[in-house]
């Protein structure tokens, strides 16, 4: 049973009370989605433009923010996927922003903060007219965009690969640092102290005199040998390599020259030993050193001449390809003779250019005197006659050959009178 303020029937009807109270209902509602909406923009005037991009980072959702030059200039206000083309980024700018962005701008889909919350960046190309409304901003592809897509790449690929969660042997380094520290504060901060302390230790024993710390002081050093010098730090950079080799093996150094030692003093020994022995060598060697010594002239042409002879030899006679020699050769079964006039060709009246030009008689050939036969010093001990028949037929005497050929045809006794 309803229940009326006023018990006299003065006051309003139950009618009266509901259509009140609905209207009232009604007015807040209408008043709150007023103020909403007043309070996101939709009664504002906005500039609607649309981007045209082709990747949009890790996706990009609706009321994104839109920067110019840092400034925030409006809003994203839906993003159409297409298939077979870019795209279709609606973008609502401020128009008090717009009429400073001018319509060469390029946009590109960049991480806003440290959360990588995706915003759309107007990339400014330079003056133009004013940004129109229904305009399309074309994606961004100058050099510092895509150095920013595949530096994002890499890192999301670095974050992937160091957070993956997955079964317990294939956990990421982020999860495994997570597991490693979880429950270890206490320890970590023992740690860090005990550190902070060492260093703390050792810095107090790198400057007992209160100067600045060595380290310092070699920092500062090295910093103005580059400044300086810098062929000399480098020089000093490439010897640190061998000096930390020289620390390293530094036993191996010194049983190598213990050793060393050891086998100087046994040669030390054997040398005391056989002084004599040595004395001999040394003198007999003298005469021998001597010879190559009065010799030493001959030694270059000699070398060239062997190195003459065995180029020829791989290149006229021995074969590479099959181990056996391969070479011409000319046998000729009579006397050599020079060439003379008497030899050129005639034909009649006509005579070939050599008659001319050719000698008339064979020159002489000269010998060497050590190689000529008539020089050479005959025994002591021959017989007197032995010696008379080698001078005339050395000398070409017409009976010297038959003088030496006649005994051994003959019955009687060679000549010096030996048995035959």
């Amino acid at each position: 049973m309803s229940i009326l303020f006023e018990k006299d029937g003065r006051g309003p009807s139950v009618i009266s009370l509901l259509v009140r109270g609905l209207i009232l209902v009604v007015v807040t509602v209408a008043v709150v989605a007023v103020l909403l909406m007043k309070s996101t923009g939709r009664f504002d005037d906005k500039v609607e433009v649309t981007a045209l991009l082709e990747q949009l980072g890790d996706g990009l959702p609706a009321r994104s923010d839109v920067k110019f030059r840092g400034m925030l200039v409006g809003t994203v206000a839906e993003v159409a996927p297409a298939a077979g083309g870019p795209n279709r980024v609606r973008l609502l700018l401020d128009p008090a922003a717009a009429a400073g962005i001018p319509r060469t701008v390029t946009a590109r889909v960049v991480p806003s903060n440290v959360f990588a919350v995706s915003s759309v960046q107007l990339v400014d190309n330079g003056p133009g007219s004013a940004l129109p409304p229904h305009a399309e901003i074309r994606q961004d592809r100058s050099l510092s965009t895509v150095q920013l897509q595949t530096a994002l790449t890499k890192l999301r690929e670095i974050i992937a690969s160091a957070a993956r969660v997955g079964a317990s042997n294939t956990v990421g380094v982020l999860a495994a640092v997570a597991t490693a520290t979880d429950r270890r504060g206490a320890d970590i901060v023992a740690a860090g102290a005990q550190l902070e302390r060492i260093t703390r230790e050792f810095d107090a024993l790198l400057t007992a005199d209160g100067g600045p710390p060595t380290l310092t002081v070699l920092a500062g050093a090295v910093r103005a040998l580059n400044a300086s010098a810098p062929d000399l730090l480098d020089a000093l950079h490439h010897a640190v390599l061998p000096m930390r080799t020289f620390a390293e093996q530094n036993q191996q150094l010194v049983g190598l020259l213990s050793a060393g030692g050891t086998t100087l003093s046994s040669v030390g020994d054997t040398l005391d030993r056989r002084t004599d022995q040595l004395v001999t060598v040394a003198n007999q060697m003298g005469p021998v050193l001597d010879v190559f010594a009065d010799g030493s002239p001959a030694f270059g042409p000699i070398v060239v001449r062997i190195k003459k002879l065995s180029d020829l030899w791989f290149t006229e006679f021995w074969n590479q390809d099959s181990p056996r020699g391969r070479g011409k050769f000319q046998f000729r079964f009579t006397p050599h003779t020079p060439y003379t006039r008497a030899d050129c060709p005639r034909y009649g009246e006509l005579a070939g250019a050599s008659c001319s030009t050719a000698p008339t008689a064979a020159p002489a050939q000269e010998l060497p005197p050590a190689m000529d036969p008539r020089t050479y010093p005959s025994p002591p001990d021959l017989p007197p006659d032995l010696q008379e028949l080698i001078r005339r037929v050395l000398s070409g005497e017409a009976d010297g050959a038959e003088s030496l050929l006649a005994p051994l045809l003959g019955d009687g006794p060679f000549p010096g009178g030996g048995a035959r």
